[in-house]
């Protein structure tokens, strides 16, 4: 019986995509998260017929559901919020947004969640008021 390697830039991809899902909220977290997906990329781009593109193309969905399930729990969880945590995930967020894996609905719901808590997190004990012009002088610098 002949069994088939998995292919090298997969097995890279693997090992940064495990060290990403043991440090999540850790900078060196979205760096390996990043690593592992572009590794992943990069072999669907130049091997798009192997038999492997199926595997890469769901460890990449993998592994972007399971950092999408990770934010979702943290955000239900509000005694968990700090501002640190909600800058992290949001970063997180924006690199997901780069690759093509996952359901990027879901990216964009969770980073529009992730945005608000962090808005109110930055702005806590200012008046609605206060944060209102605040958010209108941002739209304003945004559409110009």
């Amino acid at each position: 019986m002949v069994t088939e390697t998995e292919p090298s830039e997969i097995i890279q991809a693997r090992k940064h995509l495990a060290k990403f899902e043991c440090n999540i909220m850790g900078k060196d977290g979205v760096y390996h998260l990043s690593e592992g997906l572009t590794l992943l990329e990069d072999y669907l781009e130049l091997a798009s017929t192997s038999n492997h593109s199926e595997l890469a193309q769901n460890i990449g969905n993998t592994y972007v559901s399971k950092a999408c399930e990770s934010i979702g729990a943290f955000l239900e969880n509000k005694e968990l919020i700090t501002e640190p945590s909600l800058e992290n995930y949001f970063k997180l967020l924006t690199e997901l947004e780069c690759f093509d894996f996952g359901n990027k609905e879901e990216i964009g719901k969770l980073k529009y969640e992730t945005i608000k808590l962090l808005f109110k997190e930055l702005f806590r004990g200012y008046s609605e008021a206060e944060k209102k012009k605040i958010f209108k002088q941002l739209l304003e610098e945004r559409n110009t």
